[in-house]
């Protein structure tokens, strides 16, 4: 157990300061790392943008960090998911109406390519083997694959819920759905038959909030509402089995409570997990929850390498890496966790925080534990 009363403020955090009229959904940079850092962002005030960030190290712990408002566009509803399409650079948006949206950066030039009934609450694109494909999931408990060719999907799966979070490590696509239950993919049997490998109950006991990938196609880390994460490991070469609780456990599984605050206290608070990023060059992780803190971890030494807080303890919303993991760009803005009285609680901000060595590599051993 750690105690997440201690967290500071980070105020040589660089703040993008073009104008963000509501909470952000996501952030995605672009998956490059040899090239200038390009940050996009989706929120529910329907807009998608996109930024240059660059950024010069002035010694081992900081760097000037600068951002130029690329892009800008209007859609029609919020945007709730968004990826990047690498093939024919552009953005993907999945929205609020189920609508997703194909956008040109070049020329602001936006194609609907398909629709769920309801909300577009997950996007992963597929580019490997140029197979330049989309896999999305909503509200509406479907999963469809696109074609960018035509309108109506490839493949469809019903889910037996409505997705709340999707992540995808080519081959390995993980699926998490309201009332617990989960499920994954192994996307390369994707020409054989559009099905889970295995659908199960989520081994954290409250509502999931949020699902990512680890960098191998080996495992994924799980939010819960109730400010704890989960590491589970996956086999994709092996029949996944369930345990007497329906879940699926690995030997090197394990959970740790995180963005709660008092819990040695009658005053206890527990908040919810909003977001999860891994460092794709590093492998360590980071956390962000409706308490404004951020947390840099290190799952296999099972320590934590650093916090960090917005200023004013807003939510944190979005979380992301730079392709070249040396980077962490975070939102914070009103999550609804505290209900509809707090709406206007909270300006939305988009912040980048470098991240010298000490933040983003591993430990040379385990130290530490990051509880149960």
């Amino acid at each position: 157990m750690l105690n997440q009363q201690n967290e500071n403020p980070v105020p040589t955090d660089y703040q993008i300061r073009d104008q963000i009229d509501d909470t952000i959904s996501q952030l995605k940079f672009y998956p490059d790392q040899y090239k200038t850092p390009i940050l996009a962002s989706g929120g529910w005030d329907g807009k998608l943008r996109a930024w240059n960030i660059g950024y010069q190290a002035n010694n081992m712990n900081s760097a000037e960090i600068q951002s130029n408002l690329i892009f800008n566009t209007q859609l029609n509803d919020p945007v709730l998911s968004i990826a990047w399409r690498t093939s024919t650079p552009g953005l993907i948006a999945g929205c609020g109406d189920g609508s997703i949206h194909v956008v040109d950066l070049s020329t602001s030039q936006s194609t609907q390519i398909g629709k769920h009934e309801s909300g577009a609450q997950g996007l992963c694109y597929i580019g490997e083997n140029n197979a330049n494909l989309l896999i999305s999931g909503g509200w509406d408990s479907k999963l469809h694959i696109w074609d960018f060719r035509q309108q109506n999907p490839c493949f469809s799966y019903n889910l037996p819920k409505k997705v709340v979070s999707m992540s995808c490590t080519f081959p390995l696509m993980v699926v998490g759905m309201s009332d617990r239950i989960l499920c994954y993919f192994n996307l390369q049997k994707l020409g054989q038959n559009f099905q889970p490998d295995i659908t199960f109950e989520s081994h954290l006991k409250y509502g999931t909030t949020v699902v990512t990938c680890f960098n191998e196609p080996n495992g994924y880390a799980i939010g819960s509402i109730e400010g704890r994460t989960a590491i589970k490991h996956v086999d994709l070469s092996k029949i996944p089995t369930l345990d007497t609780n329906k879940t699926l456990n690995f030997k090197d599984d394990f959970a740790f409570r995180c963005h709660r605050s008092g819990e040695n206290n009658s005053q206890s608070e527990v908040y919810p997990v909003n977001s999860i990023a891994f460092n794709p060059i590093h492998g360590t992780f980071c956390t962000g929850g409706g308490d404004g803190t951020w947390l840099i971890w290190d799952k296999d030494s099972k320590t934590k390498l650093r916090p960090g807080a917005t200023l004013n303890k807003s939510p944190i919303t979005a979380l992301e890496y730079s392709a070249d993991g040396n980077l962490l760009a975070y939102a914070n803005g009103y999550d609804w966790h505290k209900g509809y009285q707090f709406e206007n609680s909270t300006k939305p901000e988009v912040r980048i925080h470098y991240l010298p060595d000490s933040e983003k590599k591993k430990k040379p051993k385990p130290i530490g534990n990051l509880g149960k």
